[in-house]
Formats: C-alpha cells, sequence, structure tokens
C-alpha cells in the first residue's frame, strides 16, 4: 500500500540518501521495483547485467551477482516490514 507523501515519510527517505551513494550502482543509475503482492523490493544496480547467481544473505535477503560475480541487486523479501 501506497504511503501518502508527508514531511515524515520524506525525511524517512532522505535518510537512506547516505546508504544509497556507497552501493556499487552502474551508469549512476538506480533501479527499484516493488511487488506489493509478495512485499518483495527488487534492486538492481545495472540493468544490463543478467543475474546469473543469488546468494542466501540474512533476514530474507538475495544478493544476485552476474557471471563475473560481481554483485548486480539485491532481492528483499517482507519489504514492508523493515525499518
Amino acid at each position: 500500500m501506497a504511503v501518502p507523501l508527508t514531511k515524515e515519510t520524506l525525511n524517512s527517505f532522505a535518510k537512506i540518501c547516505n546508504v544509497i551513494t556507497k552501493l556499487p550502482i552502474s551508469n549512476n543509475e538506480l533501479y527499484v521495483r516493488y511487488d506489493e503482492e509478495a512485499d518483495v523490493l527488487y534492486v538492481m544496480f545495472d540493468k544490463d547485467s543478467k543475474v546469473y547467481l543469488s546468494r542466501d544473505g540474512a533476514d530474507d535477503v538475495l544478493w544476485e551477482y552476474d557471471i563475473n560475480d560481481r554483485l548486480v541487486g539485491v532481492t528483499i523479501m517482507d519489504a514492508s516490514t523493515r525499518t
């Protein structure tokens, strides 16, 4: 469910900027897709790379790697419940 854009919501979003700027982002572009029905957030650091291998991380997070073992994205389950 979409959250109304309030000052508090925007401030919460702004708090993650320092994390986003440290990600291995290709071409200075970050691709994010949220599946509301599955409650899964997909984040791709390079839209042109194909995921070759997914590795389980902690707390229902999958780390996505290309054929050269380069991190190209993450998949986060139960995204709406994370703080």
